[in-house]
């Protein structure tokens, strides 16, 4: 992929925005359960790592390396630890290191596409590769950029899918942002009438939450590839429940 150095730095950022926004889950048998899956662990040290605690950063990677250590196939972990080494080459970016910046971002979605492979039937492992993509794609030059959404918006796809049985007992939030996700994938790579079947879909099933409401907005966007005035249909309240 060839990128500009600029380019590769806001790359980097964005992921992390990415990477913070979505809500990763453990759901088994249609239930929320929480403080079950591997994320519950690491995610508060690791979203305080993204948010500027270097520590904390620190902290989350070595409870990923230390799961890794016992278990090399641990695909949460490996995933979680690709996400983080993909931010951290945004840092290598900024201090002007672009040799080590690509490497570590090689590696970070090595570790990431890996982690999938492993488990391609876990949403807890699927999701956030998917919105590190996803968050990614837009700043990325084409064609690259679409091929990065494209392959994010299979792994939300993919996501859905396995939770389809229980999708609807799923709180708003979380049905929100992976519905909106998936719209917004559509409509920025030029598939309008799919993005428009999924905001229909939100506004019906979401109705009177945020994700509806702005569903609706889109709804009514003549050049919906191209607006760049309406909020996206994500990131609406995240870490909320409802």
């Amino acid at each position: 992929m060839k990128t500009n150095r600029s380019l590769l730095i806001l790359v980097s950022l964005i992921v992390s925005v990415g990477v913070m926004s979505f809500s990763i889950l453990q759901l088994k048998d249609g239930g929320h359960a929480r403080g079950k899956g591997f994320d519950y662990v690491v995610r508060e040290s690791m979203f305080a790592g993204f948010n500027g605690d270097s520590a904390a950063l620190e902290k989350a990677i070595a409870i990923c390396a230390d799961t890794l250590r016992v278990n090399p196939d641990h695909a949460e972990a490996l995933v979680w630890h690709g996400s983080a080494i993909w931010y951290l080459s945004g840092k290598a970016f900024r201090a002007g290191d672009f040799q080590r910046g690509m490497a570590l971002s090689d590696s970070g979605m090595g570790e990431m596409d890996r982690a999938v492979a492993l488990d391609s039937n876990n949403v807890a492992v699927i999701i956030p590769r998917g919105a590190s993509l996803l968050a990614a794609a837009p700043y990325i030059q084409e064609p690259y950029g679409s091929a990065i959404m494209r392959k994010g918006l299979g792994d939300y796809e993919r996501s859905l899918a396995l939770q389809q049985r229980y999708f609807t007992k799923l709180p708003v939030h979380l049905r929100g942002e992976l519905l909106g996700g998936i719209a917004d994938s559509y409509r920025r790579l030029g598939e309008t009438e799919k993005a428009r079947d999924v905001f229909i879909r939100m506004t019906t099933e979401l109705q009177g939450s945020q994700y509806a409401k702005l569903a609706s907005k889109w709804l009514n966007v003549k050049d919906m590839q191209t607006n760049k005035t309406l909020q996206p249909p994500t990131c609406l309240g995240c870490h909320t429940e409802n």
